[in-house]
């Protein structure tokens, strides 16, 4: 029976460690994302946007120009000197809404530390040695963050593509408007992968020596156990 519940232990404090890294990671991803939205309005020509959009309208970009000149109290005027309004107004939700959840991703940040935490301690339960539970930790640190910094540096360059795919087949939407979404969105979520991809780089430059120093040191309690036992 201990030794089901020793597995059973294992077999949880593996899975939190996992799981509390795969939520510690995410965080890097879309913390610089709620905080770079902007990088859509910077990416994206407003004049061009605006253009687009009185092409539905009644009347021309010329002569509305010539109708601000005359009446510049008009509220639509503000728009038509200014064209990045347009694209603010469009984005503002979704700034407002990444500002909301900031706070809480940063909170789920050190809640997937606790349970970081967490999974070494039933790991250590499971073993009751302290190189078994470095070693299992470590090595489960090295390959979590090795499958996503592969995912992420994938995911940099199949998002753009989906994008691009989705966009193609939209007859109604200019192609030069759809190209600068796509590039915009590929700026956009750049930052964040790259943070990414740097932290799972420095959780596997972290992770290997103690894998290796704590199995070594594990393998050397082992032998020594088994000769003092002769």
């Amino acid at each position: 029976m201990s030794s089901i519940l020793k597995l059973f232990s294992r077999f949880i404090g593996k899975t939190l460690i996992s799981t509390s890294l795969t939520f510690f990671i995410l965080t890097f991803f879309a913390i610089p994302l709620a905080e770079n939205v902007g990088v859509i309005t910077e990416s994206i020509d407003a004049e061009v946007l605006l253009e687009d959009v009185m092409e539905n309208s009644d009347i021309t970009l010329e002569e509305a120009r010539t109708l601000c000149n005359k009446n510049p109290s008009l509220e639509e005027c503000e728009i038509i000197e200014n064209p990045k309004v347009l694209l603010e107004e469009q984005l503002k939700p979704v700034m407002e809404t990444a500002e909301e959840i900031k706070p809480v991703l940063l909170a789920g940040r050190w809640i997937s530390i606790i349970i970081f935490i967490l999974g070494i301690g039933l790991l250590y339960l499971g073993t009751f040695n302290i190189y078994e539970t470095a070693y299992k930790t470590s090595i489960t640190t090295f390959f979590t963050s090795l499958i996503y910094s592969i995912f992420y540096k994938l995911s940099g360059n199949i998002i753009p593509s989906i994008a691009q795919n989705l966009a193609s087949g939209n007859k109604e939407v200019p192609q030069a408007l759809l190209d600068m979404a796509v590039k915009a969105i590929q700026n956009w979520i750049q930052i964040p992968i790259n943070e990414v991809f740097t932290l799972c780089l420095i959780l596997m430059g972290i992770s290997l020596p103690i894998a290796i120093a704590s199995y070594i040191l594990k393998n050397k309690q082992q032998k020594g156990t088994k000769k003092s036992e002769k």
